[in-house]
């Protein structure tokens, strides 16, 4: 038998002869003991409709829009990050904080966006994907123009 308590209040999972239900007591006074027993769907009913909690069709309507944002966000990101790779003009000037910051972002929304077609066999990290070989324009590890080494961006936030 599963239990809460919560100072005076207990909500116990039980199940009997009638099926699943959910036990509610609480303790007014030192002996008296007030106690109901609903079925498990009357209970989430009941906080649905006050508010409590999101129904199924409200959480799944939510779930959708924002997977759909991230996906369409993640996607612009890889562009404008694959853009930036193959078609920078790296003679004239030197974007490789941009470039790398710009693949560093699409990494991080790919990161987001990993588990949302389904969760994988096991728990690893994704593998990262092959980035273009174009040519960028050399650069030693100095600082870069926004105040942080574009050589050492990471995924952490």
């Amino acid at each position: 038998m599963q239990q809460l308590m919560h100072y005076h209040f207990t909500a116990s999972h039980i199940n009997d002869a009638h099926g699943p239900a959910i036990m509610l007591e609480q303790q007014e006074g030192i002996e008296d003991t007030m106690s109901i027993m609903v079925h498990p769907w009357q209970l989430r009913a009941a906080c649905e409709h006050l508010g409590i909690m999101a129904t199924d069709k409200q959480a799944e309507c939510t779930i959708a829009t924002l997977t759909r944002r991230i996906k369409t966000l993640a996607g612009r990101i890889e562009r404008l990050a694959e853009y930036l790779e193959t078609h920078s003009d790296t003679r004239r000037a030197d974007l490789s904080y941009e470039q790398t910051y710009a693949r560093a972002t699409a990494d991080i929304a790919g990161e987001f966006i990993a588990e949302m077609d389904g969760p994988t066999a096991d728990d690893t990290q994704p593998e990262p994907k092959a980035h273009s070989n174009a040519p960028t324009a050399p650069r030693t590890p100095t600082q870069g123009h926004r105040g942080q080494d574009a050589n050492q961006l990471s995924l952490e936030a």
